[in-house]
Parts: structure tokens; sequence; C-alpha cells
């Protein structure tokens, strides 16, 4: 399975919230079937998950454009990965839990997100540091 290297955040901090109801259900399924732990690539592009985003124009993020392609990049420099890279997907977010320790390493990549405040990684984070 094809992962934005981005969305191994997303996948952890799901809650139910999205662009449509479509990519809400899409999200939920995408994620059911990570839980199995399959063999995923990382990518810079559209994945799986972008199948049912309303943004998605067959080619690229329209909403997003270079920026998430950035978050990408940042995702794979912090875990020491290169495009294209295999791994199962428990390794991939084990990796991503021990690399995004502090609301810096998160905000490096999810500072403008527009779901970060529903976000369970990243509140967790942050509710962690407050402490």
């Amino acid at each position: 399975m094809r992962i934005r290297a981005h969305h191994l955040l997303c996948i952890q901090g799901f809650q139910g919230y999205g662009y449509s109801d479509v990519f809400i259900k899409h999200m939920a399924t995408v994620i059911a079937q990570l839980h199995m732990n399959p063999e995923i690539t990382l990518i810079d592009s559209l994945d799986e998950i972008c199948e049912a985003c309303p943004h998605n124009d067959g080619q690229r993020c329209t909403r997003y454009g270079e920026s998430v392609v950035r978050m990408d990049h940042t995702v794979l420099e912090m875990i020491h990965a290169s495009q294209g890279s295999s791994w199962q997907e428990r390794d991939a977010i084990e990796l991503t839990r021990a690399r995004f320790e502090t609301m810096e390493d998160v905000n490096r990549v999810c500072g403008t997100c527009q779901w970060r405040e529903q976000c369970a990684f990243y509140m967790g984070i942050k509710r962690r540091e407050e402490k």
C-alpha cells in the first residue's frame, strides 16, 4: 500500500474528522487495513488516503500543493527514510512515535494543519509537554 509520509502522523491522530463524509469513511477503512500491518511504501505524492479527498485532482493536491510535499519530505528526513522505501506499517508508526516526541518536532509537519486541535497524535504530545 502506498502511503504519503506525512500520513503516518495523520493515521495515528485520526478522530473521525475530514473534508467530507466520503473522505472520513475512506480514511477509517484505510486505517483498518493498516492495522493489519501490511507492507507500505512511503511516498511524497497522492496515496491511498488521498483517493477520496475532494482536493485530489488525480495528479496532485489542489489545496496544499507543494507544501504537502514538503511535509512528506520533512517526515522522511526525520525518520531517516527515503521516498519509495518499504516498511511494515507497525515499524513505520513506531519510528514516527520515536522521532516526533516534542511539539517542535510535530509543528515542523503539522504546524498549519486545520485538524490539529482534533488530532489525537498532536494533542497527546501537546498535553504531555504541558505537564
